[in-house]
């Protein structure tokens, strides 16, 4: 997977407006630490940079193109190609697969192209990110932790925990 170059800031904003993009600049100001004005530069970057295409916080690469296949016969189309089956109660099976296995597929009622939304915490690996203890870049898997209904990401078990205590410190 590329990730997506971004600054601390710039990582902090795109963590905020997944969670909620419809956060006005104050808002994102008081969860952040940063001004108005540095919000709205990095905002206007990110747009022009191509890394936020929407304010739904849709950023590239977070929606894939999936075939969708109903048949009642699943046996011409191989496990170990299938995404995900699900079964219905009256004997059909819905398959769904990646679109580059449209020529694999012989037998069906009906075939479909659908699109499928990536979650946020796939966006959040994509993206560059930073301890929000310590600042540090984090190379592999966030350590991920909700507090007051705010998001936060450590790169270790002892940053989670020392942000922890400082976050209940505060309140």
């Amino acid at each position: 997977m590329t990730r997506i170059n971004v600054t601390k800031n710039e990582s902090k904003i795109l963590r905020l407006l997944s969670e909620n993009s419809r956060q006005t600049l104050s808002e994102l100001s008081r969860a952040s630490g940063l001004s108005r004005n540095t919000i709205a530069k990095i905002i206007e970057s990110l747009v022009s940079r191509g890394i936020i295409k929407n304010f739904t916080i849709n950023v590239s690469g977070q929606e894939e193109e999936m075939l969708l296949v109903e048949t009642d016969d699943d046996s011409t189309i191989p496990v170990k190609d299938r995404i995900e089956t699900i079964y219905l109660l009256d004997g059909t099976e819905l398959i769904l697969l990646p679109l580059s296995e449209i020529k694999n597929v012989k037998k069906y009622k009906r075939i479909g192209i659908v699109k499928r939304h990536v979650s946020d915490s796939k966006v959040i690996r994509k993206i560059k990110n930073f301890c929000d203890y310590c600042g540090k870049e984090i190379e592999g898997e966030p350590i991920t932790f909700l507090f007051k209904n705010h998001e936060y990401i450590a790169c270790c078990q002892n940053c989670k925990s020392d942000l922890m205590r400082n976050l209940r410190r505060s309140e």
